[in-house]
């Protein structure tokens, strides 16, 4: 039902920048009723108990850092493709190649997405190499044209 959140859970994402290794929870054999009550509307504070029930107290916490951190370095990443989009488009608009660049902020566009549409926590680790991934692509794909005046 949730392809995001299976790719990521699954390490399948078919994208480069990501190791293709599994959720640890995945490895073991965790189905996603194992974090999520699908009898009733999914909350945060729900798959928080969730946790508490197979680990002990502390991995509710920890969900919340996982949670937290990926929405700050997504929110970096969201930014970066966006200034990146906008300055692209000026040596375009005056007729130069640009066909690499926007490859490149294609690739670190899909990258971002999944972990934003996968809710990152579904894998961590590999979440935050995709976006890792994504920024370098981002800052290449201003490199290749002159740009960098900066972080993405």
């Amino acid at each position: 039902c949730h392809p995001a959140q299976q790719a990521l859970y699954t390490g399948e994402t078919g994208l480069p920048g990501a190791s293709g290794d599994p959720d640890v929870m995945f490895e073991a054999e965790v189905e996603c009723t194992g974090c999520h009550d699908l009898s009733s509307e999914t909350s945060f504070a729900g798959m928080q108990e969730m946790c508490v029930e197979c680990h002990e107290t502390g991995y509710d916490e920890m969900l919340t850092e996982w949670a937290t951190d990926i929405q700050e370095v997504l929110g970096k990443s969201l930014v970066g493709l966006d200034r990146a989009r906008r300055l692209v488009a000026g040596p375009k608009q005056r007729g130069a190649d640009v066909l690499e660049s926007e490859a490149l902020l294609q690739q670190a566009e899909s990258m971002i997405r999944l972990v934003e549409a996968g809710k990152g926590t579904h894998n961590y680790p590999m979440s935050l190499e995709l976006l890792t991934a994504a920024d370098e692509k981002l800052a290449s794909a201003l490199d290749r044209l002159g740009l960098m005046t900066g972080t993405p």
